[in-house]
């Protein structure tokens, strides 16, 4: 799922910042929306499987794709879904067509 105009998130407290550690903000295991290099722009969701020592990141995508060295400025923290989203999908019938559509009903299995 590509997530082309989220929905106005609610009223939040302030957030606390960031702080970086010498491997950088991401852990193996987090939840990280990123770019796929040959898209020319789509973000995709993944998952940290390594930190590189070069600052880039190892992320397995959840399409199965693989990227070994992602740049940290390619990558964002993973945004919830929410009701109401404005999204792309790609139809569980069909590999290659991306379909556009809007989020009407959050499962608890996570789809």
């Amino acid at each position: 799922v590509r997530v082309m105009c989220p929905a106005p998130p609610p009223p939040s407290p302030p957030a606390t910042p960031v702080v970086a550690t010498p491997a950088g903000p991401w852990s193996v295991g987090d939840r990280v929306e990123a770019r796929w290099k040959s898209d020319h722009g789509g973000w995709y969701r993944g998952s940290i499987t390594h930190v590189n020592s070069d600052g880039t990141y190892a992320v397995q995508f959840d399409d199965g794709d693989f990227e070994p060295s992602e740049p940290l400025d390619w990558m964002m923290k993973e945004l919830p879904l929410k009701v109401d989203d404005l999204v792309d999908g790609k139809w569980k019938r069909s590999s290659s067509s991306w379909y556009s559509g809007k989020i009407t009903q959050l499962n608890s299995d996570g789809t």
